[in-house]
């Protein structure tokens, strides 16, 4: 069974926020940016789905 766009767009988020954190020279990503890009990437991959274009 296809993952869902929420689905992914959590896993990608979560995978950014671990490789952010992981760098020495970067803070801790705020909350309210981690929920930006997770709407930023669920917006993306709504936007990629051929089954959504208008063509």
């Amino acid at each position: 069974m296809a993952k869902t766009d929420k689905e992914l767009a959590a896993e990608i988020t979560e995978v950014f926020i671990q490789s952010w954190n992981a760098k020495d020279s970067t803070r801790a990503i705020q909350a309210s940016a981690a929920c930006d890009i997770l709407k930023s990437v669920y917006k993306t991959l709504q936007e990629l789905d051929p089954s959504k274009s208008e063509n």
